[in-house]
């Protein structure tokens, strides 16, 4: 028996949810879709080991149209004629989730939901908080700094030694990767 169950109307293809192990992952609408795709660019900077990366988002669309198929007991495929599909598959007792975009997106957001008391660890080695949940982390390796936060250190080195003050998410060992308190990973 699958763990994976989801949940949507053929009347209003845009609103579903998926619920893995009782726990809710995603919920879509067309208000608030769980999915965005687009393309975009950056333009990076170092000085001192230390990166400044300007985000260009040239077209990121919020994907609202879905068609829900259920390929077998523990396979689903979401379509979309914006976005391509997605493949949710239930394999060892965890979800793998396989996308094949219909473009060439290099850019893509995925809002997974919470419980409102869950944490969230992970994405490599971070020094300035435990708790990730409502944070923006970048997954990128650079020079720790020289400071971190905002603090008059950071500033002075960034003043003097340009731009070489530190930042809250600086790592040496970033992973795209997390866990939560109730065991999403």
């Amino acid at each position: 028996m699958s763990n994976l169950i989801i949940t949507y109307s053929h009347e209003k293809p845009e609103e579903f949810s998926i619920v893995y192990k009782g726990l809710p992952l995603i919920k879509n609408s067309s208000k608030t879709p769980f999915l965005s795709a687009g393309i975009g660019s950056a333009d990076y900077k170092m000085s001192h080991g230390i990166f400044s990366i300007k985000e260009t988002e040239k077209t990121i669309t919020p994907i609202t149209d879905w068609t829900i198929s259920r390929e077998s007991e523990s396979v689903y495929k979401l379509e979309s004629p914006y976005f391509g599909s997605i493949s949710i598959e239930e394999v060892n007792d965890s979800l793998v989730f396989s996308m094949n975009p219909a473009q060439p997106y290099n850019r893509v957001k995925c809002i997974l939901q919470a419980l409102p008391d869950e944490y969230v660890y992970g994405c490599g080695e971070q020094y300035s908080y435990l708790n990730l949940r409502g944070k923006k982390v970048p997954i990128w390796v650079q020079e720790q700094g020289i400071g971190r936060g905002c603090n008059a250190v950071k500033y002075i080195a960034d003043v003097v030694a340009h731009g070489a003050g530190g930042n809250k998410f600086t790592t040496y060992y970033a992973m795209p990767m997390f866990v939560s308190s109730i065991q999403h990973v």
